[in-house]
């Protein structure tokens, strides 16, 4: 394990009922609350792959990103990384995304997450 890995946890999914780039965008923004970094929310058209890049604060005033790589091949693809000081919040970002995949809970996501760092 190199030095920093301690502080990342990763995770792939595939989603089967997003159908674009832009909607996999769109729904991981919207889900995890987090400010989209560099415009990356924006997806140039005809690609078929695209990395998002998210910063935010826990509710405990932890700073985390995340970074998801995401592919389309006629389903959505991706691997979702989440950094922070915390190792236990990087697990639990990646689990949240099983919550965004199934489709439940996605009104819960501003108990968790403010946007920006202050």
């Amino acid at each position: 394990m190199s030095e920093g890995d301690e502080n990342q946890a990763d995770e792939t999914y595939s989603l089967t009922t997003v159908k674009s780039l832009n909607g996999a965008v769109d729904q991981l923004v919207n889900f995890f609350g987090m400010q989209p970094c560099e415009r990356s929310d924006r997806v140039p058209e005809d690609k078929t792959a695209h990395t998002l890049l998210l910063a935010g604060q826990y509710k405990d005033g932890v700073e985390c990103l995340i970074k998801t790589r995401i592919v389309f091949d006629g389903a959505v693809n991706m691997k979702i990384s989440a950094r922070s000081l915390d190792p236990g919040l990087n697990e639990l970002l990646v689990s949240f995304h099983l919550i965004l995949i199934v489709g439940f809970l996605f009104s819960c996501r501003k108990k968790f997450f403010r946007h920006g760092f202050d």
